[in-house]
Formats: C-alpha cells, sequence, structure tokens
C-alpha cells in the first residue's frame, strides 16, 4: 500500500471469493471465460470497432493489464480479477478514482454466466466496495447501470447502493448511446446488508 493510493494493491477473500490484481498469467483463463460468454457479456460492453474475438488477444489482454496497472499506480484505480475456487470467473474494477473534495470512485464489474445467480456478484461488490470504503479511503462508490440490466441492477440494489437517478445517453454501449440508471453507496449509509453480504 502507498500514499499515492491506499488500499492498493490489495487481495480480498471472503468464503470462495477471492479478488486481487490480475496477472499476465491470467490471460488464458480470462481469454476462455470472455470469448464463452460473448452472448451473455457483449452487449452490455462500451462500443469497440474490433471484433469479440479480437478484442480477447495476448496483445489485447496485455495492453487493457497494462493501463489498469497503470491507472492503480496512479491512485486511479483498484482493478480486481474475481476468482471462485481458486477459478477465475469474472472481475470487478473501482475507477476512475478521483480524489480531493469528491473522493469517489466508479465501480464496475462481471461475471462468467455460470457463477451467476449464487449471490457471489453482490458479495464481490460488497467486499470491494467495503474496502474502497475503509482502505481506500474513497467517500463515496458510484455505480451506473443499464435500466435493461436487470441481473445488473439486483447486484446494486441487493447490496444497499442508493438509487440517485436517471442518465440520458450516457454510454457508448454496444453500437449506440444508452441511458443508464446512477447508483451510488457513501460512507455516511449503513453498511450492515453490505458487511453480511460480504461475509458470505
Amino acid at each position: 500500500m502507498s500514499g499515492l493510493h491506499p488500499g492498493w494493491p490489495a487481495t480480498l477473500t471472503s468464503g470462495s471469493v477471492c479478488l486481487r490484481p490480475i496477472k499476465a498469467r491470467d490471460f488464458a483463463a480470462w481469454r476462455e471465460v470472455r470469448l464463452r460468454n460473448e452472448a451473455w457479456l457483449a452487449r452490455w460492453e462500451p462500443t469497440s470497432a474490433q471484433s469479440w474475438t479480437d478484442r480477447h488477444t495476448f496483445s489485447s489482454f496485455m495492453w487493457q493489464r497494462g493501463e489498469m496497472r497503470r491507472a492503480a499506480r496512479d491512485g486511479m484505480a483498484m482493478p480486481f480479477v474475481m476468482c471462485v475456487d481458486g477459478k477465475l470467473a469474472g472481475q470487478v474494477n473501482v475507477g476512475p478514482i478521483l480524489r480531493g473534495p469528491l473522493c469517489s470512485g466508479d465501480i464496475g464489474y462481471w461475471i462468467d454466466e455460470k457463477y451467476a445467480g449464487r449471490g457471489l456478484m453482490p458479495q464481490a461488490v460488497a467486499m470491494a466496495t467495503l474496502h474502497a470504503l475503509g482502505e481506500g479511503r474513497l467517500h463515496r462508490v458510484a455505480a451506473v447501470v443499464r435500466p435493461e440490466n436487470a441481473a445488473s441492477l439486483r447486484v446494486v440494489e441487493k447490496v444497499g447502493f442508493r438509487r440517485e437517478g436517471e442518465l440520458k445517453n450516457y454510454l457508448d454501449i454496444d453500437g449506440a448511446w444508452r441511458d443508464h440508471v446512477a447508483f451510488a453507496f457513501t460512507v455516511e449509509d449503513d453498511r450492515a446488508a453490505l458487511t453480511a453480504i460480504a461475509a458470505g
């Protein structure tokens, strides 16, 4: 942990769920999971000129990992890979992080469909949020979710994020500018549910 980026690097473990920094050796598992989950994930991902396959080459992975590592080094992100029983199952990223008077970070996440619906994603989000508000010294963790993404809405609602409003044409996702719903959790909010869910 450094003064520049409190709370990073970190490995968080609770039950079968582990959040840790992504490693170069994660490539094969990451690629397999991402390619197998194209139908599950692609519609919620940022627009890209590349095909899904081209987005998941070794060079693409290493570039993304390098960007995440640089952001983490600069105190602008906490990029976790999510493992379940030791197997790569998704990712959770807190970032970009802004310090100063805002002291806030956005949280984003995805999970392998075969692990969905088992409470693992809410657990991982709760773990990352508690860490960001605690060791990470953030005041606020925010999330934006497409209103059509029922599974993701359930995640933020289950862990107790507060709905703050709607954002029209907010992000370029899957080929078009999409509306999103804004949520947040701050240090003043009741952490009872968050803590219970993080414990698994």
